[in-house]
């Protein structure tokens, strides 16, 4: 019996590390620093593993969990609108239907503003990335991987630039839209 536990946990250990490598998240900021009054973005490039997909944010099917982006509430800095990518429809065996998914890498982002009385200094965005990896057969138990991005605050006088714009040339939120000329 205990040779047979022992070949089951060594299993399931050997599971668990699997399924914490197929999904990565990678954090950047839209700025080298934050200056209080500012608008910016943060992006987090999600890889996901080949032959593995993960459900897309607007989910049909309520047996599956969609993939979520939370990041705590912090004062003084405000999320004003979060970005997913256009997710891809496929028919896998254990569904009815054509389910939206991400498969490779994905950049979701979020539009976040600074209040003017924010203190300079430094900060740091905390939340979490909530996803389900299934492969072409089955889904795994949902997962979760914690997310941070420091952030340096800086006098409203202080220079900034923009940085990772490679990252950010994609992510189209509305609220900038409306705000362009």
């Amino acid at each position: 019996m205990s040779l047979l536990l022992i070949g089951f946990s060594q299993s399931f250990a050997s599971s668990f590390a699997q399924e914490e490598t197929l999904v990565k998240v990678t954090p950047f900021l839209s700025k080298d620093k934050i200056r209080p009054g500012d608008t910016f973005k943060v992006a987090f490039r999600v890889s996901i593993a080949p032959g593995y997909h993960i459900n897309a944010n607007e989910l049909t099917d309520p047996y599956l969990l969609p993939i979520e982006l939370i990041l705590e509430e912090q004062p003084g800095l405000e999320s004003e609108e979060y970005f997913f990518p256009a997710s891809r429809s496929v028919k896998f065996s254990f569904s009815e239907s054509e389910l939206p998914v991400y498969e490779g890498e994905i950049v979701l982002g979020v539009l976040i503003r600074a209040a003017k009385g924010l203190s300079a200094g430094s900060h740091t965005l905390k939340g979490k990335l909530i996803y389900q990896a299934c492969n072409s057969v089955t889904c795994l138990p949902p997962g979760e991987i914690p997310v941070e991005i420091p952030l340096g605050i800086v006098p409203t006088p202080t220079k900034t630039k923009d940085i990772n714009q490679d990252v950010f040339a994609n992510l189209k939120f509305k609220k900038e839209a409306k705000q362009a000329p």
